[in-house]
């Protein structure tokens, strides 16, 4: 994707990838873990949809993760993060989304028990 709506965020949590590929998988998510030495511990949680946006979770810490989101449309970014963000919070996860359009300009903030 070269033009993409981005997402930036971070989940507080310690679950680990098979947990969290439970919890986010489903209502149009598929959830994988994948293998990459361009990651920290080398492998990530990536979630898709069928119009290819994307979010990856990122362990950094015992108890903290970044994610990436991105998207070839505003409403397709969207749609992914707040799948993601309801079945987190579904899930009681401490979490915090931000959404950017192509101007780099915030449109949307996501969150459960997350304090700005």
């Amino acid at each position: 994707m070269n033009d993409c709506f981005l997402a930036y965020g971070q989940l507080l949590c310690k679950l680990d990838f098979p947990t969290l590929r439970q919890i986010c998988e489903g209502n149009g998510v598929l959830a994988r873990i994948r293998s990459s030495s361009h990651y920290e511990r080398e492998e990530y949680l990536l979630l898709t949809t069928p119009k290819e946006a994307r979010i990856s979770f990122e362990q950094i810490a015992e108890c903290e993760f970044l994610l990436r989101g991105e998207a070839e449309s505003k409403a397709d970014l969207l749609q992914v993060c707040q799948l993601a963000s309801a079945a987190l919070s579904n899930a009681q996860l401490r979490h915090s989304l931000e959404l950017y359009d192509l101007d780099d300009q915030l449109f949307a903030y996501l969150h459960h028990n997350w304090l700005p």
